[in-house]
């Protein structure tokens, strides 16, 4: 893969990017990308099946043949002022002898999905008046899954999170208000909802490849599925029934 090509130091094919903005970097084909706004800054844009095109980026450093890279984020979560700045970050502690490689492989790898919640949590706390829920929410996680490195959660442990509050509704039984859903599916898509974005911010800074909550076919079904539909001749009476009716504002709502 030209990413782990990249991050190794091997040769891959770049062209340069000038004045690289939210609006030309939606334009860039596919391949690798050098910012001359800031040297060292670089987008990959890959080409996929399920979700299109990708654009993640990443900051390279070191001498000829002895060249590093770190992954900083993908667009448009980390958008170009935001990359850039970062890029600045990781150039900056290389320019200072230190290695910020082996400090971001240490932060994928090493960070408990606990230890992100708290962080996380602690930033929505600064910004939301009712975090509350927020909080409910991710410490049935961190029951499950708490210690678990972030970066090996997976879309299996974002199922079973979501499937233990289906399971804790169903124990007590249908609310009348809501006896045709299925129970607790929708607090099971809230709950979703959170988790979700906490991954989504752990992508953002970096913490994270990819967000194991996002898959579409995750959310819990509200409705019940339909048990029986109109068949041709029913249909038809159905219609013709519509065509006699003399107030036509009843036949615009059937």
């Amino acid at each position: 893969m030209d990413d782990e090509r990249l991050k190794q130091g091997q040769t891959v094919a770049v062209t340069v990017a000038p004045n690289l903005t939210e609006k030309t970097l939606l334009k860039l084909p596919a391949g690798w990308h050098r910012s001359t706004s800031v040297p060292g800054l670089y987008l990959l844009v890959r080409e996929t099946r399920k979700r299109g095109k990708t654009r993640t980026f990443y900051a390279r450093f070191g001498t000829r043949g002895r060249q590093q890279a770190v992954r900083l984020g993908v667009y448009p979560s980390l958008n170009v002022a935001a990359a850039e700045q970062e890029a600045k970050k990781v150039l900056g502690k290389a320019e200072l002898g230190q290695d910020p490689a082996t400090e971001a492989r240490q932060r994928r790898t090493g960070m408990l999905f606990r230890e992100w919640v708290d962080d996380y949590v602690a930033e929505v706390e600064k910004t939301r008046k009712r975090a509350g829920d927020v909080r409910r929410y991710l410490a049935v996680a961190v029951e499950q899954f708490g210690r678990t490195p972030l970066a090996h959660v997976k879309p299996a442990d974002a199922a079973a999170f979501r499937d233990s509050f289906i399971r804790e509704e169903t124990k007590r039984g249908p609310k009348p208000s809501s006896a045709a859903a299925k129970p607790g599916a929708v607090r099971a898509n809230r709950a979703l909802a959170a988790l979700k974005a906490c991954l989504a911010a752990g992508v953002k800074a970096g913490h994270l490849e990819a967000n194991v909550a996002a898959a579409g076919d995750l959310r819990a079904d509200v409705s019940p599925p339909r048990r029986r539909v109109r068949s041709d001749d029913e249909q038809r009476r159905l219609l013709k029934a519509l065509d006699a009716e003399p107030d036509w504002i009843v036949a615009a709502v059937v």
